[in-house]
């Protein structure tokens, strides 16, 4: 089946959230045809990155949303409106669209695409050189322009009948709910047939008649599109009823959602219905309410969708703080997932974790998604940021290099990199990254580059200095000095660059292995002694929870008093410390999921006779995580100090 493939592009300012709301929900009404949603990366934004340029190729039509972005004034009283600017007492005559918008059109426009332009009104488009139509769109009005968007959809689908129509967003890296979106239209299950385009077109106009508050419109629509469907496919005529509903609802109609839960009780095995309620209940952020929705369609969906609906439930029970509901349905799911479902459900996986603040479990996730499929550069750059927030500035640094090495145009990813270098403590290479990532129009990365300069990276100019200082006759010896230090000082960063890469192969490979415990269906045997390099701990393990104790002997010191001071009181030579034995005794308790376990070891340590009877003892404790083998006879851990990779070491069962 051919598809109408379709690229949308808008802004991402959270202040445009109500202006884009409309479109983005008329265009999610086209699922009638068929529609998917896909996310961008934040690298993509304001520029024309190639994984854009790429989904631009693969489309056949290009939307734009060109919202009002950036004020331009007309002066002509000189500083008296330059103050009225300032003050803001100077009304802007036009507004500039977002720059990357206009270049993405252009590159559609030169690829042969399809445009659809929605531009508010007073926006200049100086960069597109052709006769192309816009369409005036005021977002507390959109119904005009709707009906244009729709007459031109139409007679691009009439071309292909029985297509279905996927969109590609281009959008907001700030949204959090980014889970494919499950079907919202009576064209469940997606088959090409010619003569149901009418029925999409009912589905067309009934949304745009919804749009425009034209209730008793929308309702003729609906009638007409009922009578198709009972006519042609009987078996969709629950979900037509479906989308009516929640449309209405959408409105403000409040007992369109009573009407859905009539019909969910009436037809309790179908999923688009309670799918439907579920969309009612997210709308106004009744998360709980719209999880449990969720679920129940996903129990009764079909394979693909199910996963779609498991993760749109997660994600709301992740709202709702409820993590380890959302944990749960999502290793559930992945258990039953198609391969092709398995990098969402990966995904939402590490943002529940990741919003749990369960860093070490999160990023366990994703590396172990990323070596399953290293292509996923939207998780890449999303974990290489949370590595920077928490700290490990060699992780940061080593995905933001792949992402580099395979997309050097990114000016968002170069920026990064450059920044990684510099908590990396790699100046050199920081400022040169910055200064490639400024050309190619990342404004961020020149206020850094200028700080850079100040401090200590001026490596590429000072060398272009040294070295036409050389052709002047005459030259201070010290000049070729100076030059081969900047050159040494590439080659020793360079050498300490490949070392941290060395260091943090090490912790990837044991975040992948912590990954794949964490998602492991079964639990070995865990009770048993285990010989750690401390001492022996006894281990018991029931409800997920593995507790332990064990003990060993040292030997320390007790110091004697030093009475020399006190007049020949002490004749002979000073007596050494006498050496005893104590007991240092370890208590352990983790939590385990599947065959991985994060713990905490108490360890208590000895004290001299005097201490211990003013303090009575003192403790400390040791975090970490362990990877058990499936076998369960020996594991890998992973000690940290101060939430950091401090000691690898391994442990195994010495009695079972």
């Amino acid at each position: 089946m051919d598809k109408l493939v379709a690229f949308v592009a808008h802004s991402f300012d959270p202040k445009d959230e109500q202006k884009l709301e409309p479109i983005l929900r008329f265009l999610d009404s086209l699922r009638g045809v068929g529609f998917v949603w896909q996310r961008a990366e934040r690298a993509e934004v304001e520029s024309v990155s190639t994984k854009v340029r790429r989904m631009i190729d693969d489309s056949d039509v290009f939307v734009g949303i060109l919202t009002a972005r950036h004020p331009s004034y007309r002066i002509k009283g000189g500083i008296k409106d330059a103050f009225k600017v300032l003050w803001g007492r100077l009304a802007p005559v036009t507004w500039t669209a977002p720059p990357w918008i206009v270049q993405e059109s252009g590159y559609a426009l030169k690829g042969g695409k399809h445009l659809i332009l929605f531009r508010e009104p007073e926006v200049e488009i100086p960069g597109l050189q052709a006769d192309l139509e816009y369409i005036e769109y005021i977002w507390s009005d959109p119904s005009i322009a709707f009906r244009r968007v729709n007459e031109m959809l139409v007679g691009l689908i009439g071309k292909r009948a029985g297509v279905a129509v996927e969109t590609v967003v281009n959008t907001s890296p700030a949204s959090t709910d980014q889970a494919p979106q499950p079907p919202t239209t009576a064209m469940e299950p997606q088959e090409s047939v010619a003569d149901e385009m009418d029925i999409g077109q009912c589905h067309l106009e009934m949304t745009i008649a919804f749009e425009a508050k034209d209730l008793e419109r929308a309702g003729e629509h609906y009638e007409r599109g009922l009578a198709l469907v009972k006519e042609q496919r009987p078996d969709l005529e629950l979900n037509w009823q479906a989308i009516y509903q929640r449309q209405r609802f959408a409105t403000g109609q409040a007992d369109a959602l009573e009407e859905l839960k009539r019909l969910q009780a009436a037809n309790p095995a179908n999923a688009f219905i309670a799918g439907s309620i579920g969309m009612c209940f997210a709308v106004f952020d009744e998360n709980e309410d719209a999880a449990s929705q969720f679920k129940i369609a996903a129990s009764l969906a079909k394979e693909g969708l199910a996963v779609d609906y498991s993760v749109r439930a997660a994600n709301h029970f992740k709202k709702a703080k409820r993590h380890k509901d959302a944990e749960q349905i999502l290793l559930e799911s992945l258990l039953q997932a198609p391969s092709d479902k398995r990098g969402n459900i990966l995904q939402s996986l590490y943002e529940v974790l990741t919003d749990e603040g369960e860093t070490y479990q999160a990023s366990g996730i994703a590396e172990f998604a990323l070596h399953e499929n290293p292509g996923q550069h939207s998780l890449r750059f999303d974990v290489g940021l949370n590595y920077h927030r928490a700290g490990l500035q060699e992780l940061f640094l080593y995905h933001f290099k792949l992402l580099t090495e395979r997309d050097p145009l990114n000016s968002g990813a170069l920026h990064n990199l450059a920044l990684a270098y510099s908590e990396c403590e790699l100046p050199i290479l920081s400022a040169s990254h910055y200064k490639r990532a400024f050309e190619l129009g990342n404004t961020l990365a020149a206020n850094n580059l200028g700080f850079k300069y100040l401090d200590c990276g001026f490596a590429d100019e000072a060398a272009g200095l040294l070295r036409e200082a050389l052709d002047e006759e005459n030259c201070a010896p010290e000049v070729s000095n100076c030059l081969a230090a900047v050159e040494q000082r590439r080659v020793d960063e360079t050498k300490i660059e490949n070392s941290k890469t060395e260091e943090t192969k090490k912790h990837r490979e044991f975040l992948i292995s912590l990954g794949r415990g964490y998602l492991s269906p079964a639990t070995p045997p865990l009770e048993g002694k285990w010989k750690f390099h401390f001492a022996e701990l006894d281990f018991k393990f029931a409800l997920g929870k593995l507790e332990g104790a064990g003990q060993t002997t040292v030997e320390i010191e007790e110091p004697r008093l030093d009475l020399s001071g006190l007049g020949g009181l002490s004749g002979g030579p000073k007596d050494t410390s006498p050496k005893r034995t104590k007991t240092e005794k370890f208590r352990f308790s983790g939590e385990v999921v599947g065959r991985a376990c994060k713990f905490v070891i108490e360890k208590t340590v000895p004290l001299n006779r005097l201490a211990f009877a003013l303090l009575g003892g003192n403790s400390s404790d040791t975090e970490g995580f362990i990877v058990f083998a499936e076998d369960g006879r020996s594991a890998e851990v992973l000690e940290l100090k101060e939430k950091k990779p401090q000691e690898y070491y391994g442990i195994s069962k010495i009695q079972p």
